[in-house]
């Protein structure tokens, strides 16, 4: 199809483009959990292979945000915990049952960041059901 070309039940806009996204914009799909879903006091932000990065969850003591303070905690056996602008007593609270969580739901987070982009919403939702909660949260 070319732009501009009508397609049946549809109205062609001449001139109407959608524009790039920046350069330094990522592309990511990402699920915001929050303790109901992993037993953690705050919200998890959960990726796909979309983004730019390497598998990982991000933990935010509320709403998230771009550029907020979070932990960074990657999924693998024994995940470090990086701590981006958080005070380190909040830190440490939760550095614990957020890399208890990782750790503990491994196979099914790297499941998703490798395939999760191509899964149909209830199979993301089987997923995330699927989680162990922690207990420490």
């Amino acid at each position: 199809m070319t732009v501009g070309q009508a397609v049946p039940g549809m109205r062609a806009e001449q001139g109407v483009s959608v524009p790039a996204p920046p350069a330094d914009e990522e592309i990511c799909d990402v699920v915001t959990l929050t303790c109901r879903d992993t037993g953690i006091a705050g919200i998890i932000a959960v990726s796909t292979a979309m983004a730019e990065h390497g598998p990982r969850v991000k933990w935010f003591p509320e709403r998230p945000s771009r550029d907020g303070p979070c932990l960074i905690v990657p999924i693998g056996a024994e995940p470090t915990v990086i701590v981006q602008g958080l005070p380190a007593a909040q830190a440490n609270r939760a550095a614990a049952a957020v890399r208890g969580w990782v750790q503990a739901n491994e196979v099914a987070l790297l499941s998703l960041w490798r395939d999760g982009v191509t899964w149909t919403r209830d199979e993301v939702n089987a997923v995330f059901d699927s989680l162990t909660k922690s207990d420490l949260g």
